[in-house]
């Protein structure tokens, strides 16, 4: 008699692991570390002042000197819009009454998803949006910290771009030192995080006697110019690095991330996700950025 193996029967039970399994890169540094403050219209503005800062021994004056005239330097508005941001959740109630593997309640996995989805459009767009007032059929958008960092702006040279080099990260640092910024935080991709990590001035690289692990990353940075932590984030372009005080800066929220069911349309369940948010530029003079730099190849 032959033998019943498992590809004539056609009734063994299905076996789907109830894990589920998602690398997806979610997380929102900036998003989660800077201040939140209150948006009160779709144009949102900051105001910036300076001091006069000397440039010369032009502050000696004669015994009973007259009055004299001085020029005032006066706060200037600086603009920003908030964005719609949205995400939307849509499931046909066949699918809701379906017995399914994993998941107790499908609308709302997907909602849960959806709301991590529009967490990391706030921050790609707190990164690279451009800045637009907005139209009929167009749409407003926010101006992202690239867009807003203009003084404190290197840039390497050749349609290639330059090897970073340490040297020119202490430009860049020392820059912003020289208009008043307070370095703190360092964010770029993957290439030149690499390349920051192989900068040696004023760093030791050790391995921890206990776990055996050869420490070969370099996360915190002490220069002249102060301490700067750093972030390798995936939404930052290739060839640009941004350093930041992270106090000038906060995310202004007209309307606070909101998930709200949809009337019933159907035979299905749908929602949606919104959140409309601007970034609060404080000062851009205390910010730096370098762009068109690469990592060398050893």
């Amino acid at each position: 008699m032959a033998v019943l193996q498992t590809y004539q029967v056609q009734t063994n039970a299905e076996d789907l692991s109830e894990i589920i399994t998602n690398i997806t890169p979610d997380d929102t540094p900036l998003l989660s570390s800077l201040a939140s403050t209150k948006a009160y219209n779709t144009l949102h503005e900051t105001q910036q002042d300076s001091l006069q800062v000397p440039t010369g021994d032009d502050s000696a004056y004669v015994e009973g000197a007259d009055f004299t005239a001085e020029d005032h330097v006066v706060p200037e508005r600086v603009p920003t819009y908030t964005q719609i941001l949205k995400k939307h959740v849509h499931v046909s109630d066949t699918q809701l009454a379906v017995r399914t593997v994993g998941i107790k309640d499908l609308y709302a996995y997907e909602t849960t998803k959806k709301m991590k989805e529009l967490a990391m459009a706030i921050e790609w767009a707190g990164i690279n949006g451009t800045g637009n007032s907005g139209a009929s059929g167009q749409p407003r958008r926010m101006k992202g910290f690239l867009a807003n960092i203009t003084t404190n702006h290197l840039s390497g040279t050749g349609t290639g771009g330059s090897v970073l080099t340490e040297g020119m990260f202490n430009d860049l640092l020392q820059a912003i030192w020289s208009n008043g910024g307070k370095n703190q935080s360092m964010y770029c991709g993957g290439e030149l995080k690499r390349q920051i990590s192989g900068f040696t001035a004023s760093t030791t690289k050790t391995i921890d006697a206990n776990k055996k692990t050869a420490v070969a990353a370099l996360d915190v940075y002490e220069s002249d110019f102060g301490r700067v932590e750093l972030f390798a984030h995936r939404y930052m372009p290739a060839k640009t690095l941004m350093v930041i005080q992270n106090d000038l800066w906060a995310w202004a929220w007209l309307r606070k991330t909101k998930h709200t069911p949809l009337a019933k349309m159907g035979d299905s369940t749908r929602g949606q996700i919104v959140a409309e948010v601007a970034l609060e530029s404080r000062q851009e003079k205390g910010n730096g950025k370098y762009t068109n730099v690469i990592r060398g190849v050893a």
